[in-house]
């Protein structure tokens, strides 16, 4: 059985094997009789690169809290403020979950003329993903509605890629969710109804983005801002279906949305035709819900945001937020 630490020795093996071959790479001549072994010295390192790489990927369980691997598969940090702090994290996902963790141990303690700060950028980057800057009681739910936002640009995400590839009932996909458990999806639509919400409209958005989506408004009445969404959904490096978030809560959320995008998928075709019994439970529960009325309260509450940055990665074009006063206008 493998552990951390024979994980973690292999991996260095694999490591100084590749090392190795640059060595030698620095070390061969420049004449034409050489340059056979130059082409055989520059496959045999691709070749030893894949074999570490492929290690990596597959040990991701035993290193990634390694202290000698963990930078490898830390490729994003949050930053917070009060105590000023920097948490190296596997996934957006996992940051946007750090950062609620930080704002729920400190924010009362903020004083009230004082702003709170979060931040994600790439690790090693200063270019900011996600930035705010606002009252300590707003924190919560400026984190809260940009973790959403970022799920549900990964879940539609998940959508257009399995639509691509064909995906039909019966097949496993994504994490390992897989169709027919129509328990785990009442489960989820009974307890979570956020991550339903984000599924559903995955589903309606990128399996038939031709037709209007019934889903569009409940999102918006939650905060949400969908151009917002769909324009994360085009950036490959932000978005990582691969990547299973490493936090509890936000595995949590992903594999619930997995589970739910992998039902809706596979019943597409009935859905359409009829309204199913697990989508009369999700509307019945939109608006009672109380993680999702709450957002849609904290929406109406800010007023005029002149004091709040909030914004998505800087390289996206600006996006023009309405004022979390006024309802948003829904296009049918």
């Amino acid at each position: 059985m493998t552990t951390p630490e024979s994980a973690a020795d292999q991996a260095a093996a694999l490591e100084e094997a590749v090392f190795r071959l640059y060595d030698q790479a620095n070390t061969v001549g420049d004449d034409a009789n050489t340059l056979a072994d130059v082409a055989d010295l520059m496959l045999e390192t691709f070749e030893a690169e894949q074999r570490l790489q492929t290690f990596l990927s597959e040990k991701t369980d035993d290193l990634a809290e390694h202290p000698v691997w963990q930078g490898y598969y830390n490729k994003f940090a949050v930053q917070v403020s009060h105590p000023m702090t920097a948490i190296a994290c596997f996934s957006i996902d996992d940051a946007f979950a750090r950062a609620a963790e930080h704002i729920a141990a400190h924010h009362k303690a903020v004083p009230a003329d004082h702003l709170m700060l979060v931040e994600i950028h790439r690790a090693g980057s200063d270019t900011s993903i996600f930035r705010f800057l606002d009252k300590p009681d707003h924190a919560a739910d400026h984190v809260r509605t940009g973790a959403d936002e970022h799920l549900a640009a990964t879940a539609l995400t998940m959508v257009r890629s399995r639509v691509e590839q064909g995906v039909t009932a019966g097949s496993t996909v994504g994490s390992g969710a897989t169709v027919g458990d129509l328990s785990r999806v009442r489960e989820i639509v009974g307890h979570k109804p956020s991550e339903t919400l984000i599924a559903r409209w995955a589903v309606a958005e990128g399996a038939r983005p031709d037709t209007p989506n019934p889903w569009e408004a409940h999102l918006e009445k939650a905060g949400l801002c969908l151009q917002a969404v769909r324009q994360l959904a085009d950036c490959e490096d932000l978005i990582g279906i691969d990547r299973v978030p490493r936090h509890p809560v936000a595995q949590e959320r992903f594999r619930a949305v997995d589970q739910l995008i992998t039902h809706y998928l596979a019943h597409s075709a009935e859905a359409e035709a009829t309204t199913t019994s697990v989508d009369h439970e999700i509307a019945a529960r939109t608006d009672q819900a109380t993680d999702i009325q709450h957002l849609i309260n904290t929406a109406h509450s800010y007023g005029p945001r002149s004091t709040t940055e909030c914004s998505v990665a800087q390289e996206l074009p600006d996006i023009e937020r309405s004022s979390a006063a006024t309802e948003p206008e829904v296009e049918m």
